[in-house]
């Protein structure tokens, strides 16, 4: 078999088993991914960012909306960004057991008269 995966049990997997026996061994989706997002925000609202592993760098710019670029550590679980009526909310997730979680850096723009609260 030309295509086949052939473990350390002996046993031979075919492509498609091996894909999938790899995929169950690796790191979370989003980990150690880019983010670039961006949406819509009320320029009078508030912004609320939570990243308690890493860093926060925050500007204001003329525009009616909010971006978060930046990258997720290693070991993280996922972002959440999300807009609700006039908050904009931007939380790195961490997975319960966190000793092993490398830092995740978010830039993030808000509009200029927003409010802000960040922890970190």
């Amino acid at each position: 078999m030309s295509n086949a995966i052939i473990p350390r049990t002996g046993r031979v997997l075919s492509p498609l088993a091996a894909v999938a026996a790899l995929c169950t061994v690796a790191s979370p989706a989003w980990a150690g991914t880019p983010i670039n997002q961006r949406a819509a925000a009320d320029p009078g609202g508030a912004v609320e960012i939570s990243n308690v592993a890493g860093t926060v760098r925050v500007t204001g710019w003329a525009r009616n909306e909010v971006e978060v670029t930046g990258e997720l550590g290693e070991g993280t679980e996922r972002l959440d960004f999300a807009v609700v009526d006039k908050v904009t909310r931007v939380k790195v997730i961490l997975p319960n057991r966190s000793n092993n979680v490398e830092d995740t850096d978010l830039v993030v723009r808000i509009p200029m008269a927003s409010r802000l609260a960040v922890t970190t």
